[in-house]
């Protein structure tokens, strides 16, 4: 039996993915670097805190396993592509020289592209449950190994940003102790106020920061107010575009690299909004078809291996 949905958290994501989606499109972003330099401050440290809330870490082995599986499978293809499609000179950021060493070194140690989201969860959702086992009965043990053994890998292995760990780790703890995420947020005029004071000063913008808490903190706030704010028909298309933040994450790549060669079709709007628009909401609908026959495909895949 699924879990129930959580409105309030479905709404955060679909805001989130979505923001994800609209400055991978390089040709928006390169306009507003300023504003893409605000929304990464808060937009994967708010999944991460999500992420590590909503973990199941309570699940037998074998079925936190086939979790881990559900990840990590996707993880190991996209990454994958990813890394030869960097040699290949077609990403922002490319690869100088691709072999083995530089591929297992990307693989393992740090990801190219979008998906080092997926590689720091796995980590942090192991890392989790190794410990939850140790300290079954005792939550400040289990924060404190997680926080020691983050730091080591990020210190010492360079596998993951400690920043990124803490995230996921102050979502967990919330969970073990039994408090809903969204009550310790403040979704009144109060953030809205914290927001103004915040973004006065683009020095704040860094996620490693106090003021970057400050920030992610008080974006989550103003995201849940928006959401007690918003009619029903938006609050259920964004929740709706929140339930399914993993297609949209895994494929929207793929979309955002093709809409490069439509944006001389857009030249006649300086602002680049239309372009936004019309490329983020292609983005994610795209990548939910492609998902649709995707799964279609799987499915009758099985069907025929089981006859």
């Amino acid at each position: 039996m699924k879990p129930a949905r959580i409105e309030e958290l479905d709404y955060l994501k679909g805001i989130l993915i979505t923001l994800v989606v609209l400055f991978h499109l390089t040709y928006f972003a390169t306009e507003y670097t300023l504003a893409k330099q605000f929304v990464y401050t808060f937009h994967m440290p708010a999944f991460l805190v999500i992420s590590g809330w909503l973990m199941n870490i309570e699940a037998p082995l074998p079925r936190f396993g086939r979790m881990i599986t559900k990840i990590l499978l996707p993880y190991i293809v996209f990454e994958s592509g990813y890394i030869v499609i960097s040699a290949l000179k077609m990403v922002a950021v490319p690869i100088a020289e691709l072999n083995v060493s530089t591929f297992l070194y990307h693989f393992f140690i740090s990801p190219v592209g979008p998906y080092w989201f997926l590689h720091t969860l796995i980590i942090c959702a192991v890392v989790y449950k190794f410990w939850h086992t140790i300290f079954a009965s005792s939550t400040s043990k289990q924060a404190l190994a997680m926080l020691l053994t983050i730091w080591f890998l990020a210190q010492y292995v360079h596998i993951i940003s400690f920043a990124s760990g803490c995230f996921f780790i102050a979502g967990a703890v919330l969970r073990r102790t039994n408090i809903h995420i969204t009550n310790v947020l403040s979704p009144n005029i109060l953030a809205l106020i914290a927001l103004a004071v915040l973004c006065t000063n683009p020095a704040f913008f860094v996620e490693e920061s106090l003021s970057g808490i400050a920030i992610v903190y008080v974006m989550m706030s103003v995201m849940l107010l928006a959401n007690n704010l918003s009619p029903h028909f938006l609050r259920s298309k964004v929740c709706y575009i929140g339930e399914r933040t993993l297609p949209i994450y895994l494929y929207s790549p793929l979309f955002t690299f093709l809409f490069k060669a439509f944006k001389l079709y857009f030249s006649f709007d300086s602002t680049r909004f239309v372009f936004a628009i019309v490329a983020t909401t292609c983005c994610i609908i795209g990548s939910l078809c492609v998902d649709k026959v995707v799964k279609t495909i799987i499915n009758g895949v099985q069907k025929v291996v089981k006859r």
